[in-house]
Parts: C-alpha cells; structure tokens; sequence
C-alpha cells in the first residue's frame, strides 16, 4: 500500500530472476512489523536483497543471516543453478545503512547448526536456504530452538525441491 512505501520506502531493487521472491519478503518484512521485531534470524543470505528488506521496514531490528561457509555458495535449481561467490553474498546490504544492524554468520554445509553463534530468542526467522528436504529440517529445527514464544517461523521456496516435502513432513507431524 501506499502509506505502508511512504513511511518505509521502496522495496530494494533486485535482480529479474528474483522478482518473483518479492511476495516472499514483502510479507516476512510485515510480519516484524505487526511484532515490531527487534531480533530476527534469516537461513540463506544469498544475495542479501532479503536482508536488505527485513532491515528497511524493521527499523529497530537487529538481523542475523546465515550462509553456507564454502568458497562458492550453489544456488538451487530454481535459480538457474548458477553459483555464487562467497564475497557476493550479501551485496544488496553491502554498504547501506542498514548494514551495521547486519551480522553474516558463515556455517557449515551438513550438520546440526551451533547455535551459540546465532543468539536468540529471535521473534522471526526467515528460512530461505538449502531447498533439501535435510537443509530445511535442519534450518526448522535450529529456527524452533531461537524464535521466542509468540514468534513466527516463515519458510519460503514453497516449490522447490525438498521444501514441500518438508512442509508435508510437517503438516503430518502437527496433526
């Protein structure tokens, strides 16, 4: 809405091929404002456009972001299946503003994420990272141990590879 781009601003600009993500983080970045979120965490920087917008309309958050600690990062099918230097994630924070309300936290690829390093409790998190059936569990798992009670878990990538599956491993789980 209008209002809602006159106090805020304008969404980052971001790459075609992402555009069709734009949903995604419009609703994470409302969703901190309906908690006026002051800790979020994010799985998957990639190019960080994500970050940028949780960090625009979430003034008085402070955003942890997780990557992949490789020297290239792979994208998922979705995306081309290009890859993604390490010194490119991020780039759309890069900078700004808002970059000093930014941590980058580099994990390991496989394996249960430590969460010493990821603070907490978060009033979101945005998983958005390896789009396996065992990176989403993994990132899920993480997510249900930092976000505060109350707060929210959005996943994005809802057809990509192993995300649905996940998704219905917890739908079943829930019933």
């Amino acid at each position: 809405p209008e209002e809602f781009t006159a106090q805020f601003g304008p969404l980052p600009e971001v790459p075609e091929y992402h555009l069709a993500y734009t949903a995604g983080y419009t609703l994470a970045a409302l969703l901190c404002l309906a908690r006026n979120a002051t800790s979020i965490i994010e799985f998957g920087t990639s190019g960080g456009e994500t970050t940028l917008a949780l960090a625009r309309y979430c003034p008085n958050a402070k955003i942890i972001t997780l990557d992949v600690d490789e020297s290239k990062v792979p994208y998922g099918e979705h995306r081309g299946g290009g890859m993604r230097w390490r010194e490119e994630v991020g780039v759309a924070f890069h900078g700004t503003p808002e970059a000093e309300r930014i941590a980058q936290v580099w994990v390991h690829h496989c394996g249960p994420h430590d969460l010493s390093k990821l603070g907490g409790p978060h009033d979101l998190a945005f998983v958005d990272s390896l789009h396996t059936y065992e990176g989403v569990l993994r990132d899920h798992e993480a997510a249900m141990a930092l976000v505060k009670d109350g707060g929210y878990i959005v996943y994005d990538d809802f057809l990509c590879s192993g995300v649905p599956t996940f998704l219905n491993y917890l739908d079943d789980k829930m019933k």
